[in-house]
């Protein structure tokens, strides 16, 4: 599911962007991380984090985004760096493709998560490692959520 207008003005910003790779930027410090390494970052939104992590570690670094407005926003931002269109629950990349797998604030956009849980299983190596950051509205929370949407 794509994010509303409103939560991308929210939450599409280089400040935004930057506080999120530094949560990521500790858990990949965490992990043994090499310019041979490849990594793909799933729900890139605008790219600033794919694109940080590539400056940061100089590894190959692929943002997916299942909106194409976000991926193009991204490629605008970002030219030197890889975005694509992807459905997180049916991506197109071969099996056991990526050493690290990053993912954060998306999970509660994807109805069938199973099936992109499964998918991120299917594309990282054997031993990769998964960096995944998301939240969940409280119950009481979740009417008022949706009539933002």
């Amino acid at each position: 599911m794509k994010m509303s207008n409103f939560e991308k003005r929210f939450v599409n910003s280089e400040s935004k962007g930057e506080a999120n790779f530094q949560r990521i930027r500790d858990a990949l410090d965490a992990v043994p991380v090499t310019d041979a390494s490849r990594v793909i970052e799933v729900g890139c939104g605008i790219g600033t984090v794919s694109a940080r992590i590539s400056e940061a570690y100089g590894c190959e670094v692929v943002g997916t985004d299942i909106d194409p407005a976000q991926i193009e926003e991204a490629k605008r931002h970002y030219p030197g760096c890889t975005f694509q269109c992807e459905d997180s629950t049916r991506m197109s990349f071969d099996d056991e493709r990526f050493d690290i797998v990053v993912t954060q604030h998306t999970f509660h956009h994807i109805p069938a998560w199973r099936d992109a849980v499964r998918e991120l299983h299917r594309i990282m190596r054997p031993g990769g490692t998964l960096i995944w950051m998301d939240f969940i509205l409280p119950g009481w929370l979740r009417p008022v959520a949706r009539q933002l949407d």
